[in-house]
């Protein structure tokens, strides 16, 4: 029976959204910082570098399989926690879509479909197009790679405050007396990087800061 009223409201809401799509009701973003980042990302062609690297195998029709990827990566920094919501709110954000070129999105079962036909080979190049990004446009790069030809100590902090996590989460671990009583969260580390002619070495410490 739940299952059936689920299924009814997914189709309202379906429904609704088709027609906030057709009539283009929503004409002001709620993520406007998002539109604003929108020429960096264009100007650094970070999505160009997935669309060259990432090769699915699937028929093109009204977008590419890497289109419908980089909808996938603006439907998580719009705050989609399930490709369904994509229809809730990537597909109505009209302001948003144009911002990054678009001037409409595909819909979420054919997201879907793509993310389906993906495969271990295309994961690789994921990976390998993100690492071309991050040595392309990462400032620690340039200053790990000159600490290492004059042989010389560099640290660099990396802010990895701690968040809530469940009890039974990986490396959780209490929160200090002065955060919420009966909290858990993941320690921050610092992350030591040293180069020497003898090779490199990485050395991770708690920072005792949490949440």
């Amino acid at each position: 029976m739940a299952k059936k009223r689920i299924k009814q409201k997914s189709k309202k809401d379906n429904k609704k959204n088709n027609k906030k799509i057709n009539k283009g009701s929503k004409t002001k973003s709620t993520y406007a910082s998002l539109c604003a980042l929108a020429p960096v990302i264009t100007d650094k062609k970070v999505f160009d570098t997935i669309h060259q690297k990432v090769i699915i195998q699937q028929k093109t029709v009204d977008y590419r399989p890497t289109d419908k990827l980089v909808f996938m990566v603006l439907g998580i920094m719009s705050g989609c926690d399930v490709v369904f919501d994509i229809n809730r709110n990537l597909r109505i954000d009209r302001p948003l879509l144009k911002a990054f070129g678009y001037s409409k999105c595909a819909d979420q079962s054919v997201i879907q479909d793509t993310l389906n036909a993906s495969t271990q080979e295309n994961i690789l190049q994921m990976e390998s197009a993100l690492k071309a990004l991050w040595d392309e446009n990462n400032l620690t790069v340039p200053i790990l790679e000159n600490a290492k030809l004059e042989g010389r100590i560099e640290t660099i902090d990396m802010d990895l405050s701690g968040m809530p996590a469940s009890k039974k989460a990986e490396c959780s671990k209490r929160v200090s007396e002065r955060a919420k009583r009966g909290l858990r969260g993941v320690f921050s580390r610092r992350e030591e990087h040293s180069w020497s002619s003898t090779g490199s070495n990485t050395v991770f410490q708690d920072t005792g800061d949490n949440i």
